[in-house]
């Protein structure tokens, strides 16, 4: 949900990315297709960008009022995008997910003007499946498919706490407080 609560936006298997309208419950804006199924969706915090991370190894961020895409990234060593979220300035965006490369998941911090990675941090384990923010934007918190929920601080990039021996895969969000 966008912050007003007044647009939806989903991904698909069909490889799109769609607005909706939550009033009516009529589509919105149609968003640029991906060319594999679009695994997450997120709002920027002022509601004006919308992201859509795919299984083809790209992301695309849109601007919510036109649909106009504004930046695609796609780099040599990209995931399938699984987790996207903006940090609360809107100015970054940290994504998650898996490496078909076999290297070693992590969270990546892009620059959201000009689609180039700003940082990463090493997880270790298993694909990236969920990813949350603070509402302060200082911790980053991820879900993994190795069953492991860690918390870093983004400033430092040190792990704070890892929680172990989950059963399943992981989904993560932080509360507004």
């Amino acid at each position: 949900f966008s912050l007003d609560g007044a647009t939806l936006a989903s991904g698909s298997e069909d490889m799109t990315a769609k607005l909706w309208d939550v009033a009516s419950g009529k589509q919105g804006k149609d968003l640029n297709k991906h060319k594999g199924e679009v695994n997450c969706v997120a709002f920027s915090a002022d509601g004006k960008l919308v992201v859509s991370g795919s299984s083809d190894m790209t992301l695309q961020i849109f601007d919510v009022t036109t649909g106009a895409r504004k930046t695609r990234i796609k780099v040599e060593d990209s995931p399938k995008f699984y987790a996207a979220v903006f940090l609360p300035d809107g100015k970054t965006l940290a994504t998650g997910g898996e490496y078909t490369s076999g290297s070693s998941p992590k969270v990546q911090f892009w620059d959201v003007a000009s689609g180039k990675e700003a940082f990463s941090i090493e997880c270790g384990g298993n694909a990236i499946s969920s990813l949350g923010i603070s509402p302060d934007g200082k911790t980053i918190v991820a879900g993994t498919r190795s069953r492991e929920l860690t918390l870093w601080d983004i400033e430092s990039r040190e792990e704070l706490l890892t929680f172990r021996g989950r059963q399943y895969e992981i989904w993560v969000a932080f509360s507004p407080d």
